[in-house]
């Protein structure tokens, strides 16, 4: 993910301050989500990841950046399918 890193965060505006935040605050890890311009975080607890987020939101906010968080666990029952369509 490193690798497309310095590209893609020239779409994601704030992007290197977001991750030093993030880190700051305990993160584990911080970085761009799929092709962007959605990022993630990794923390310890639901807590300490509902509290980051909220710094992030007013930090985005206070730059007049629209924006939204959302929470989410990981599985603890790994990759598994749930449902398959196809597509052609």
């Amino acid at each position: 993910m490193h690798v497309v890193e310095p590209y893609r965060s020239k779409l994601i505006e704030r992007y290197w301050e977001l991750k030093k935040l993030a880190l700051n605050y305990g993160a584990l890890s911080f970085n761009i989500a799929s092709a962007g311009p959605s990022v993630f975080f990794i923390h310890t607890s639901r807590r300490k990841v509902i509290s980051l987020g909220k710094k992030l939101l007013e930090y985005l906010i206070s730059y007049g950046i629209k924006t939204s968080f959302h929470a989410s666990t990981v599985s603890s029952q790994g990759v598994r399918v749930i449902g398959m369509q196809r597509w052609y």
